[in-house]
Order: C-alpha cells, then sequence, then structure tokens
C-alpha cells in the first residue's frame, strides 16, 4: 500500500498500534501484602518495516533527452553546478538550483533530472527512478538539442512519456530550443525550429531559442521561466489531448 502525503495532515495518521502496558508489583498491593514479587508483563506492539520516499519539490522542472543541455541551463539560470560533458547521461542523480531574479521578483526552484529516453514510463534508461521527481512540479520545461536530426519527434516522445507515467495535464509548459548557435551545414536549425514553433502554438505553450553554453537568450528565458511560475492568471491554457 503508498500512502502520497503531497500535503499536511489534518491529525496524525497512526501507522502501527502500540502494545498493551504490564503491571508492576505495587499494583497487587493488598493489607496483608506490602511488597508482592510478581507482576504483569505486558503485551509487545506490531512491528512493521516502511520505506519513505522523498519526492524532489521543485517549481520547475527540466525534461529532457541525455545531452540536450539541462545541466548547463541550470547552471546559466541558477546557482547549481550541476557536472556537465559532453557524452550522455552525464546527470545521474536530480539536481535542485534557485533562480535569482532581480529586485521586486520572487526567487524560484528548477530542477535538473537525469536524460529521459524512449520507454522511460516502462522503466528503460534511468526511468521511473526520477520521472517522479517532477511530478509535483508547477511547470515543465522541456529542453530539446537542435543539434539532433528531429527534435520535433523528441518533443513528442517525451510528452508520451509523461503522459504514460501519470503526468497527462501538460497546460503549463516551455520548450527550450538548445544549441541554436551552432552552425553544421548538416543541420537545418531554422527549419526544425519552425516545425517546433507551428506546433507549440496550436498547444498555447511557449517556445524560445537559446545558446546556454554561449549565455545567449539566458535573460530571456529566466523570464519566461519566471512567468511560467508566477503569472498563472495570465497564460493561455488549453489541455493537450491526443490526436
Amino acid at each position: 500500500m503508498g500512502i502520497d502525503l503531497n500535503k499536511p495532515l489534518d491529525k496524525p495518521m497512526l501507522l502501527l498500534r502500540g502494545g498493551s502496558v504490564g503491571l508492576g508489583n505495587m499494583h497487587f498491593k493488598i493489607n496483608n501484602v506490602n511488597n508482592p514479587v510478581f507482576a504483569k508483563k505486558g503485551r509487545n506492539g506490531i512491528t512493521a518495516s516502511f520505506i519513505f520516499e522523498l519526492k524532489l519539490l521543485a517549481d520547475l522542472g527540466l525534461v529532457g533527452f541525455p545531452n540536450a543541455g539541462k545541466s548547463t541551463i541550470l547552471r546559466a539560470v541558477s546557482n547549481a553546478r550541476p557536472r556537465v560533458g559532453h557524452w550522455e547521461f552525464t546527470t545521474l542523480v536530480p539536481t535542485l538550483g534557485t533562480v535569482v531574479m532581480p529586485p521586486g521578483k520572487s526567487s524560484f526552484t528548477v530542477s535538473d533530472i537525469p536524460g529521459i529516453i524512449e520507454g522511460a514510463s516502462e522503466n528503460k534508461g534511468l526511468g521511473l527512478e526520477f520521472l517522479k521527481h517532477i511530478e509535483r512540479s508547477s511547470g515543465i520545461v522541456f529542453v530539446l538539442g537542435m543539434d539532433k536530426p528531429n527534435p520535433l519527434n523528441e518533443l513528442n516522445i517525451l510528452i508520451n512519456e509523461l503522459k504514460t507515467h501519470g503526468i497527462e495535464d501538460i497546460d503549463r509548459a516551455v520548450v527550450v530550443c538548445n544549441k541554436c548557435d551552432l552552425t553544421d551545414n548538416n543541420l537545418d536549425i531554422q527549419g526544425q525550429y519552425k516545425l517546433l514553433e507551428d506546433f507549440v502554438d496550436q498547444i498555447y505553450w511557449d517556445i524560445i531559442p537559446i545558446s546556454a553554453k554561449n549565455n545567449q537568450n539566458i535573460d530571456i528565458l529566466k523570464d519566461k521561466l519566471f512567468n511560467l511560475v508566477f503569472d498563472k492568471g495570465n497564460i493561455k491554457r488549453k489541455r493537450l489531448v491526443d490526436e
């Protein structure tokens, strides 16, 4: 049996009932027996083992394929310093960073989880171990590497994995297209970005091209993330539905 303690309880929860108390020798004292030499033992309580699992609590969760640049983005927007590298699955544990905004704006937290691959909801790759950490985020940040041949397909895979895991109502999200500064002639970055822009526009999400490595558009990204967390009344919403 699993219990999701996602909010404070109105009253204490009884996990196990304790045993009954014993009776010491003085409970059996009578007129002609002032110092009885016997007592009554108590009964043992119920014993059991419990597993308590902490789900990372962050305002926003970074979701993307391995090597999309999530950790580099977290380093660029927050005070976190996760490990970065040019190989897949550089991030092996969730990392939490605080985004500090200019005076007059509140700070917020962003979590970076290890890369998701197709089948993660079925526990492939690092799978379910880390998908759980974004269940309570108030918004999802999809990170796509524009050095990949089909970023739109990757976005659809990520959406499907979240929905299969049970995160179906993704009405607050932003799509971050990282590595847009690349100049490889084999990559049609502008064409791929236009496809993503058309797709995202249909579901009322926001989209932004950046280069986290070169710090391009990072301030604009931070503003969009801030709005995703706090400007809840002004963001258009539309539930994502299957075609």
